[in-house]
């Protein structure tokens, strides 16, 4: 076996499933796959859509990470990629494997040559190692802090949904293409209490984001009262610079928690006052 061989042949046996992807129809063709989903009839599927539809209706993605899974398993999505001039994508979820769940890692790899007329990706489908399993169950944790987690693209004006409990995270017209609509469309739509509107536009306002993150490089957060369920509660609203921030591509991450109880329990010591829930 020369040496193209052995690594190809190493390859190919570490991953349970290969396929490409028309990022336009999104048919799909599998040229290696695992027998448990053939028992299920989710391989006769002919495109990406109907695919993650059949792994969701056999139970074999983890409840919890569903909601994420219909939103990064797409062509939709692979386009957006694509166009942001990404050359892959990785992403992990859970997934039913001989009768129990599983850290599976899926890979889109973009061809050098992609264009109109050939407009096929390549997926792929392995194991995940032993830091994505610890990740995972850090991310858990911490997703459970926070209402709402977003990736956000300042230079492209994008975010990326990753955690929402709250009514912004059903917001129609904010399909993900928007950062700065997303805050807008939070305050046109009553979220923001009257008396915090001024200065959460103002906090929210994409140049000056853009500024401060180029001039500051650091963590900024905002108090304000969001409006959960029937009424308003105090949240903390914290920015950061991602992973990937550089002052060309200003990725930064969004995070929303709860903080009225400890809010308010600070308001009382210094003998301050406001209701308790606010209508």
């Amino acid at each position: 076996m020369d040496d193209k061989d052995f690594v190809f042949t190493a390859l190919w046996e570490n991953f349970l499933k290969l396929a490409k992807v028309n990022i336009q129809t999104g048919e799909i063709r599998f040229v290696r796959t695992e027998e448990t989903e053939e028992r299920l009839g989710c391989l006769e599927t002919a495109d990406m859509e109907s695919y993650t539809q059949s792994l969701i209706r056999n139970h074999l993605v983890y409840p919890a990470d569903i909601p994420a899974y219909r939103y990064y398993m797409n062509t939709a999505y692979f386009r957006s990629r694509i166009a942001r001039g990404d050359r892959t994508f990785v992403y992990s979820f859970r997934r039913r494997l001989n009768d129990y769940f599983t850290w599976i890692t899926f890979e889109m790899i973009i061809p050098e040559g992609i264009s109109e007329r050939e407009q096929w990706v390549v997926c792929s489908w392995r194991y995940s190692d032993s830091e994505t399993y610890a990740l995972g169950d850090s991310r858990e944790k911490l997703a459970s802090i926070f209402l709402e987690i977003r990736k956000l693209n300042l230079t492209m004006d994008w975010y990326e949904e990753i955690r929402s409990l709250t009514e912004e995270g059903r917001l129609d017209g904010t399909d993900g293409t928007g950062i700065s609509r997303w805050f807008r469309k939070s305050a046109k739509e009553g979220l923001v209490h009257e008396e915090d509107l001024e200065a959460y536009l103002d906090f929210t306002e994409l140049q000056s984001l853009r500024e401060f993150f180029r001039n500051e490089k650091k963590e900024i957060s905002f108090r304000y009262r969001k409006r959960i369920g029937e009424g308003f509660r105090w949240v903390s609203m914290e920015l950061r610079p991602g992973m990937e921030y550089t002052d060309e591509n200003q990725v930064v991450m969004l995070f929303v928690r709860d903080i009225h109880d400890s809010y308010m329990e600070g308001l009382r010591q210094e003998g301050r006052f406001y209701p308790d829930f606010l209508g």
